[in-house]
């Protein structure tokens, strides 16, 4: 436990990070050099830190208790562990459900040849993960074939005419998708 009365700093900016903080409760700004007045505020939630601990960098920023308030405060040490952890958990989630897959049934993880964890590596990276409203089109039919989609939450609805509606819940849209480039759906 942190306690942090008015007016005192948590992190300063250009110091060197050594924890990442959860807010318990309290009302604290974030402030930049540079900028008028707090570039952003917090009011009895949120969390922050994890910048300068992930990227061995100075604190971007000051965070400055604007009422008395309690943090939780994870070292650098626990937080990289606990990241780690979980990034290895959702590999090894993806990894389960890519081997399942019938169209990924020839990747091995052989001595030299690891295709599958390659796969797993590329679908497990917040860059290459979309969402997608209710309703909203994925793909059309007759679009060009250049993205790859696996369905990893939720369910979606495909047809090749109105009268034909199927649904889907987590699965590789396999065969609904052709991954030749400049081909078509």
């Amino acid at each position: 436990d942190v306690e942090k009365q008015t007016g005192e700093d948590v992190i300063t900016e250009g110091e060197e990070g050594d924890n990442f903080y959860v807010i318990e409760f309290g009302c604290f700004d974030v402030f930049k050099s540079g900028a008028a007045g707090p570039v952003f505020s917090y009011r009895d939630q949120g969390a922050f830190g994890e910048l300068a601990l992930m990227y061995s960098q100075p604190r971007a920023a000051t965070v400055r208790a604007t009422s008395d308030g309690l943090l939780w405060a994870m070292s650098r040490h626990t937080y990289t562990n606990v990241r780690r952890e979980s990034q290895q958990k959702q590999r090894d989630e993806m990894r389960a459900f890519l081997s399942k897959v019938s169209l990924f049934g020839t990747l091995r993880e052989e001595a030299g040849n690891h295709q599958l964890a390659q796969l797993t590596d590329l679908c497990v990276r917040d860059e290459s993960k979309r969402s997608f409203a209710q309703g909203e089109y994925i793909v059309r039919q007759g679009d060009a074939g250049d993205e790859f989609f696996i369905l990893e939450s939720g369910t979606l609805e495909y047809f090749e005419s109105p009268e034909s509606v199927s649904r889907l819940g987590q699965v590789l849209l396999e065969g609904a998708v052709q991954v030749e480039p400049k081909s078509t759906r």
